[in-house]
């Protein structure tokens, strides 16, 4: 089960998230390694920027994939 209680301190920023994940997908890219799942999670990270949760840290991405319909 996930915990439910999100009363941790507050971490990196998810616009700060989805800088450093396209700057790692870039380079692995430009390596020839496969980005698959790394490209997933930073679809979810951009879509929950887009809903104005970038300033969130990432148990806003959470919070945002629990009220996504179809995530």
């Amino acid at each position: 089960a996930v915990e439910r209680g999100f009363a941790a301190e507050e971490g990196m920023s998810l616009d700060l998230v989805a800088k450093d994940l396209g700057l790692i997908v870039d380079l692995a890219r430009r390596n020839g390694v496969p980005t698959g799942s790394t490209d997933a999670v930073l679809g979810q990270v951009h879509a929950a920027v887009a809903d104005g949760r970038g300033g969130d840290d990432m148990a806003g991405l959470v919070r945002f994939l629990r009220v996504r319909p179809g995530s």
